[in-house]
């Protein structure tokens, strides 16, 4: 199962030109509503992930969005209370139980926003197991090769078809006909052809979808 087909990136797009920082992680929320976090891989794509992050990252001039958030992620180790310290998501040393606690103005820490987490609701159990497949699901898709398996690379056989890169069925094999195809692309698009799809190939794949939501 994909992203909803009635969700629209105009109307989050529209909500962060506004600002409208709380509007936006509402937006955010329905996509994700009721996904627990065994179901990520199969529910969103990685060119909506990507297609949120840039939005979040460019209104929000880098403040917000989860680039902002993987980087904290980074810095901290992978520790999950130091990064929910950092984010804040937590208050007075208790992790917040309601999106009622976010702080939807650009005075909250840098990627405090978007949290998207379900409408099952926030609390310790739900949290970490939940933030952490999410990090699993955007690194993987900044890094399919070879041996994958699954929607992602149905999905990035689809797009190296559209580019006339690739002849093969669509049938979530990273084989090496696939690798080939990725190479093509990324010779034609002088990137180093390395055969893996990383973050810059997926953004010249994705090319006016990534820099313009309509």
């Amino acid at each position: 199962m994909w992203i909803p087909v009635d969700f629209s990136y105009k109307d989050l797009k529209i909500a962060l030109e506004a600002k409208d920082w709380q509007k936006a992680n509402e937006e955010i929320i329905c996509v994700f509503d009721h996904v627990w976090a065994d179901q990520l891989h199969n529910y969103i794509k990685c060119s909506d992930l990507f297609i949120i992050d840039r939005l979040w990252t460019d209104y929000s001039d880098g403040h917000f969005g989860l680039s902002k958030q993987l980087q904290i992620w980074d810095k901290v180790n992978h520790n999950f209370p130091a990064f929910i310290n950092r984010v804040g998501w937590r208050i007075d040393g208790q992790e917040i139980e309601s999106f009622d606690q976010l702080n939807y103005s650009m005075t909250a820490p840098p990627g405090h926003l978007p949290l998207i987490f379900n409408h099952h609701g926030i609390c310790q159990e739900l949290i970490p197991g939940w933030w952490e497949a999410l990090v699993k699901l955007i690194k993987d898709c900044q890094e399919i090769k070879e041996g994958n398996e699954g929607r992602k690379v149905c999905e990035l056989q689809t797009l190296l078809k559209e580019k006339n890169c690739y002849g093969g069925s669509i049938d979530g094999h990273f084989n090496f006909r696939t690798k080939n195809a990725v190479r093509l692309f990324q010779g034609n698009q002088n990137l180093e052809r390395t055969g893996i799809a990383d973050l810059e190939t997926w953004k010249k794949l994705l090319g006016e979808r990534l820099i313009r939501v309509d």
